[in-house]
């Protein structure tokens, strides 16, 4: 189910025509032990993270949760916002990405999961040159991977029919 929800919502940025080069599973990727002080990867990017899921069991092996996501933003921009600098609409960009991410997501559906609601973003107050924004989404997921068919406990009846000729008088 992580895997239909990551590649339709890795699908859907590739084609909305924003410009992101890099799209990939959230691996913690801006902590020290990635970067190692460099840029592992093209920005802007968007990574995506699932939360912990808590399933509810259905039947025949069907589950469902209210599924939370985050897609995380990273831009680089070695320009700042101050009113009097005349890169501030650089420096800016990214709150401009962050809502045209979300413009793409918000109620997108898909095979197995509800429409995509946000549910909270975090800006990043501690930035040097990569700013991380964060968006977090909520959908309803029905997950039937290991759903089993139902299977009838009473055999099913046998007709059986016998044609006489009638007797001749």
């Amino acid at each position: 189910m992580r895997k239909k929800i990551y590649l339709a919502i890795a699908q859907r940025l590739k084609n909305s025509g924003l410009d992101i080069p890099h799209i990939s599973l959230w691996n913690n990727d801006l902590g020290p032990e990635r970067l190692g002080g460099l840029k592992a990867f093209r920005t802007p990017a968007v990574f995506v993270e699932f939360d912990p899921i808590v399933w509810k069991q259905l039947s025949m092996g069907a589950r469902d949760s209210d599924f939370r996501l985050r897609l995380h933003i990273v831009t680089s921009t070695p320009a700042t916002p101050e009113t009097s600098s005349k890169y501030q609409e650089q420096a800016l960009a990214h709150l401009d990405l962050a809502d045209r991410v979300n413009a793409v997501i918000q109620g997108f559906a898909g095979e197995g999961f509800g429409s995509m609601v946000l549910t909270g973003t975090v800006p990043d107050h501690s930035h040097d040159k990569l700013i991380h924004e964060e968006l977090h989404y909520l959908t309803h997921v029905v997950d039937d991977s290991a759903a089993r068919q139902l299977q009838s406990a009473r055999p099913k009846p046998v007709i059986t029919a016998t044609i006489t000729k009638p007797r001749q008088p």
